[in-house]
């Protein structure tokens, strides 16, 4: 619902979306948006490519340890908080993620062809 309301502005455009997450790109903003269950995350460029890494650099084998709990916590700095993850939100971030930098690759890539002379 949030992610509907959010999508409906002049600027926005979707980059990618999962069943439970959806990125969002904000043009007049310069930001993305993440919306997560009830929740909007907005995040700059920058902040979004340190909060893949942080992702993608969760050791997945050490979280299906009994002794580890199964979960993980992963700072967002520039929000000042939080997220308590489990396996299954972690994979659901990993797709998000690879799929929306793939979508920004790709929208990048058909940019570029269409202003580059032949």
């Amino acid at each position: 619902m949030i992610a509907q309301e959010l999508q409906q502005t002049l600027a926005t455009t979707e980059v990618y979306r999962h069943e439970s997450m959806v990125l969002i790109q904000d043009d007049t903003e310069e930001c993305f948006s993440l919306s997560w269950g009830e929740r909007i995350y907005h995040f700059k460029i920058c902040d979004l490519i340190k909060f893949r890494r942080a992702i993608f650099s969760i050791d997945l084998v050490a979280l299906c340890d009994s002794k580890h709990g199964g979960v993980e916590l992963v700072r967002v700095p520039h929000l000042d908080s939080h997220f308590v993850l489990s396996l299954r939100d972690i994979l659901v971030f990993r797709e998000l993620l690879s799929g929306g930098f793939t979508m920004l690759q790709l929208n990048s890539m058909v940019s570029r062809a269409l202003v580059s002379p032949f």
